[in-house]
């Protein structure tokens, strides 16, 4: 999950699970930086799609020379990568991300 939204993402998760009728690991791949050095930031995630919630998120933070495909929604962006990677995100404070914030 690349998210500017400060309210989780555990309506989303329910959704795939709903629809697949599996559990879907999910993880933010997004961190203050500041919290860089917590437990779930330290864990490495491997994962070959991303879920963002605002579109300039996708050219913030992702490679292109890293996307598959991209499929856009009213309120989702999943972007297919090429291979599974580990990478993750960070920024300095949460204004920086604050304008991204698509549900109040």
């Amino acid at each position: 999950m690349l998210w500017g939204n400060v309210l989780g993402f555990y309506r989303e998760w329910l959704l795939f699970k709903n629809a697949l009728q599996r559990p879907v690991p999910m993880q933010y791949i997004l961190y203050q930086q500041k919290c860089q050095d917590t437990p779930n930031a330290s864990r490495h995630f491997v994962y070959d799609y991303v879920l963002l919630d605002h579109p300039d998120l996708v050219t913030k933070y992702l490679d292109k020379s890293q996307i598959s495909a991209i499929t856009t929604t009213k309120n989702y962006i999943l972007v297919k990568l090429k291979r599974p990677i580990t990478q993750q995100y960070t920024y300095i404070s949460r204004a920086e991300v604050e304008k991204y914030e698509t549900r109040r």
